[in-house]
This record gives C-alpha cells, sequence and structure tokens, in this order.
C-alpha cells in the first residue's frame, strides 16, 4: 500500500509540473486533458480501494472511482462543447472536495493539515462556482492553475503522511 501511494504521489506531481509547461495546450485541448484527469483519479481510488481491502466492493471510493473514470471517459467521447467541459469540470471539481470535508469531520485530518484542506476547499468551490456562473477560456486558465496547486499539494500530503508514520513507527520501535 505504501508504494502505491508513492507511485500516486509521483504521478500526480508529474502530471502538475507538465501542466505547469503546457499550460496553453493544456487549456487548448481541455476536453481531452481534464478527462484524462478524471479518469486518472478515477482508476487511482479504484487501485486503492482494492489494494486496502478484500471486500473493495463495500468501500465508496472504489464505486466513485468507478464513476469518476465513466464521467472521464463520457466527456472524453460525447462532448466537444468547450462551455460543457468547463461545466463539468467545476461540478467535478466540488464533488471531489466533498472528500476533504469529510476527511475533517471525520477527524481523519487534523490540526493544520485540516485547516489547509479547508482553505483549498474553500478556494476550489469559490472558483467552482465562478467557473459555473462564467464558463470560459478565463475560468478555465485559472482552474488550470488550481487544478496544479491541487496535483502539488495532494502529492505533498501523501509524502507528508508517509514520512511522519515512518516517523512515528522508527520513535515506536525505540
Amino acid at each position: 500500500m505504501k508504494k502505491f501511494l508513492l507511485i500516486k504521489s509521483i504521478l500526480l506531481f508529474v502530471i502538475g509540473v507538465l501542466i505547469i509547461f503546457l499550460t496553453p495546450q493544456f487549456v487548448e485541448h481541455l476536453r481531452f486533458c481534464v478527462s484524462a484527469i478524471m479518469m486518472i483519479y478515477g482508476v487511482l481510488e479504484i487501485v486503492h480501494a482494492i489494494l486496502n481491502d478484500k471486500h473493495f466492493y463495500e468501500y465508496y471510493s472504489f464505486y466513485y472511482g468507478a464513476v469518476e473514470t465513466f464521467l472521464g471517459l463520457a466527456t472524453i467521447i460525447f462532448v466537444k462543447d468547450f462551455v460543457v467541459v468547463c461545466v463539468i469540470w467545476a461540478v467535478w471539481s466540488i464533488l471531489r472536495e466533498t472528500f476533504e470535508i469529510m476527511a475533517v469531520a471525520s477527524g481523519e485530518e487534523k490540526g493544520v493539515l485540516a485547516v489547509l484542506s479547508m482553505i483549498e476547499t474553500a478556494v476550489v468551490f469559490t472558483l467552482s462556482v465562478e467557473m459555473l456562473a462564467n464558463p470560459g477560456e478565463h475560468s478555465a486558465l485559472t482552474h488550470t492553475y488550481l487544478l496544479i496547486v491541487e496535483l502539488f499539494l495532494t502529492s505533498g500530503t501523501i509524502l507528508f503522511e508517509t514520512f511522519f508514520e515512518k516517523r512515528k513507527e522508527k520513535i515506536e520501535h525505540e
């Protein structure tokens, strides 16, 4: 499981770096890029659920991942309009942030991590609502920058949690 989290962290970081260097192309080919990211997130959720437990089908993350993957696939196949892609992206972003709220509400995230998570959620909600109200290239570009930040935060959080987990294990063994 730890190897999977490390691979996930590196993958999300690399995607973030690629988007930084290819931002104009990302926005130009938004339908394909957003769809691919939805499918990557979906597959990562599915794999995480499967690796997490033998009864993976009992976890919402498995089904959420399947829906994310399907939504990405449906978007790439059926949606041609830039504005519709922006709306789908905004709604998807809002739905993804519900996991952040759940993690804080359940106590899974605490302290500084919880505060940062709620700040990020507020920013994503605000910019997603703005993209819903004004879907277009400017909103898509703003959301692209937000996606880069989210990818780096997610990647960093995974590494941060793994580091402190190893540190805690080391202290317990001493």
